[in-house]
């Protein structure tokens, strides 16, 4: 992840430059599609590899989501 901040930090800096290189922007965000990807892919392997370790009865119940909340909030 400190890649990814230090690659978008780099973005802010080449928009902010007096004379913009267009290619060298274009090539870090490139490298940020590139990292977010691998983000993804393991995030996904992760999952899997949880899945195949949950009991059926575990199973049957919805895995939650970094996106829905459920990961920050205490279970009731």
């Amino acid at each position: 992840m400190g890649n990814m901040l230090d690659r978008e930090a780099r973005v802010r800096d080449l928009y902010e430059a007096p004379k913009r290189d267009s290619a060298e922007i274009a090539k870090t965000y490139k490298t940020i599609d590139a990292i977010r990807q691998k983000m993804f892919d393991s995030s996904i392997d992760v999952r899997k590899r949880i899945e195949a370790l949950l009991t059926a009865q575990q199973q049957a119940r919805p895995m939650p989501t970094p996106h829905d909340g459920a990961a920050a909030s205490p279970a009731r």
